[in-house]
């Protein structure tokens, strides 16, 4: 189990607005002028949450044009989630 790894993530998750753009997400792919609007900050605070998902590839994004459309990085979402489950099975070993 990978604790730092678990801690990483929590801490990159504890954030409101980044949950909140993990839920706009759910949907599908969203150009950032659609994630901004959803979220009642300024443009450049929801970019800089998007870069720390970005960051720690919990989405993708892609350039089109002027604008860039962010989506899910399930596959990664996926295996930070599991990180916290392997946690919790810990935890229940150490109750028995």
């Amino acid at each position: 189990m990978d604790l730092l790894k678990s801690l990483d993530f929590l801490k990159v998750m504890a954030e409101e607005n980044r949950l909140k753009i993990i839920s706009i997400l759910i949907d599908g792919e969203k150009c950032v002028c659609d994630i901004w609007k959803n979220l009642s900050i300024p443009q450049n605070l929801a970019s800089h949450h998007l870069k720390i998902l970005a960051d720690y590839r919990l989405v993708n994004f892609r350039k089109e044009g002027l604008w860039v459309h962010y989506s899910l990085n399930k596959k990664n979402l996926i295996k930070n989630i599991s990180l916290l489950d392997d946690f919790k099975k810990l935890l229940g070993k150490k109750e028995e």
